[in-house]
């Protein structure tokens, strides 16, 4: 009689690199939770938030030299050799300020010896604004005034868009100070963005 001998059998040996049914399932698990946090990093996984709307802050016509001590007390300021005018816009929190609109009305001879900087809140570095002469005018001033109106619209205005409520400055700089007089008689102030 003829033995056969058969051959044992023993455990599968995989090939390397190949994976069972529970590593798989480990590596798939670690796989989607790390993409889950990189999309949630970068907003993906969050629920979108409401739109912004647009929205306006104003600083109505106001006179240049208003102490509030009576109407005599409401009038122009001389520009000899400067006029400065400060406000506070209440309770505007812009969270992007996307234009500035300045109307100025004033009254000189030689426009094209004024300098206009406009401040805002501690910042050092002004938005220094194109002189009238290069300007058309525009807009209009408050009653009483005999100035003459600028208007300027400037869309990027490089100050920063947070703090919006923060005091505002303007100085008005006649740079050659020769004898022509001028006068600030007033302005109006405005910012548009979204809230």
């Amino acid at each position: 009689m003829v033995k056969l001998s058969l051959p044992r059998i023993g455990p599968m040996i995989r090939p390397k690199g190949t994976l069972n049914m529970r590593q798989f399932s480990l590596k798939l698990a670690v796989a989607g939770l790390a993409g889950s946090l990189v999309l949630a990093g970068c907003g993906g996984g969050s629920t979108p938030s409401g739109s912004l709307a647009e929205t306006s802050c104003v600083q109505p016509w106001s006179w240049a030299n208003g102490s509030g001590l009576g109407n005599q007390s409401f009038s122009a300021k001389s520009i000899t050799p400067s006029a400065e005018v400060n406000w506070t816009l209440q309770n505007c929190n812009l969270k992007q300020l996307n234009s500035v609109q300045l109307t100025v009305c004033i009254q000189h001879a030689d426009t094209n010896e004024l300098n206009l900087k406009l401040y805002r809140g501690t910042e050092l570095t002004p938005l220094t604004l194109p002189k009238l002469n290069q300007a058309s005018p525009s807009g209009s001033c408050g009653t009483g005034s005999s100035g003459t109106p600028w208007t300027y619209t400037i869309a990027n205005t490089g100050f920063n868009s947070t703090n919006t409520s923060q005091q505002w400055r303007l100085v008005i700089l006649d740079e050659t100070n020769n004898n022509t007089t001028g006068f600030f008689d007033g302005w109006s102030f405005s910012l548009k963005g979204l809230n």
